[in-house]
């Protein structure tokens, strides 16, 4: 009670958007180094008594390269759930165990699809031994080899992308394919978790290249 914004401590029961506030808070204070450097540019965004957002967006702004890789996420053909999920997964904002943790809850830590590790972003998707299968299984269909499992999500985008000898109608089929990868593996989790039902990932892989054959071109998926 009473603290200042400036001094303010995060704490485990603070929910999300006051954790995201502090965070521009600590980006403030590293960028004018002090306190008072910090209080003078909050007051330079008060007009008449009113806190002026446009003020505060232009010092807070800052210029960012594009981020190429987002483009294999944007054709038409991809399922919104799909690329909903894969953005998410890509800025590792899904609710994972590990990330739910550090919110002050006290959950087991474990991985409920392949049972011998911890449940991470970067586990979940590439070194889960079941997704790893699930994978595997999708590259195959796609005519690929190897598992790629020691890449980032970025990563595969950025390679996928830069894959200019492939056809347009090729990126996209891998674009969905990746995108519904990881919607499956999400969803895999999700139901083991809540709903107590299991697939085993030969149902999982076909039945997304049912879903990718019905929503894509049939010269695409033949």
């Amino acid at each position: 009670m009473g603290a200042s914004f400036l001094t303010s401590k995060s704490k485990p029961h603070h929910d999300e958007s006051w954790r995201a506030i502090l965070k521009v808070r600590d980006y403030l204070l590293d960028t004018t180094g002090d306190q008072n450097a910090a209080q003078v540019m909050l007051n330079s965004c008060v007009l008449k008594g009113h806190f002026v957002v446009r003020k505060a967006y232009d010092i807070f702004w800052t210029k960012h390269q594009k981020l190429g890789w987002t483009r294999v996420l944007s054709y038409s053909e991809i399922l919104p759930k799909h690329r909903i999920c894969i953005f998410q997964a890509t800025q590792k904002v899904l609710s994972t165990v590990d990330r739910i943790s550090t919110r002050g809850y006290p959950l087991v830590n474990w991985c409920c699809l392949c049972k011998c590790a911890l449940e991470s972003h970067r586990h979940l998707f590439f070194r889960c031994q079941y997704s790893q299968h699930v994978r595997r299984l999708m590259l195959q269909w796609l005519g690929f080899h190897g598992s790629w499992s020691a890449l980032d999500l970025k990563d595969w985008l950025y390679r996928l992308l830069h894959k200019n000898y492939l056809p347009n109608w090729k990126i996209i089929l891998i674009s969905s394919c990746l995108d519904g990868l990881v919607f499956v593996i999400w969803e895999e989790r999700n139901n083991r978790i809540f709903n107590g039902c299991i697939r085993s990932p030969e149902l999982v892989a076909t039945q997304l290249q049912w879903v990718l054959k019905t929503r894509l071109p049939v010269s695409s998926v033949s």
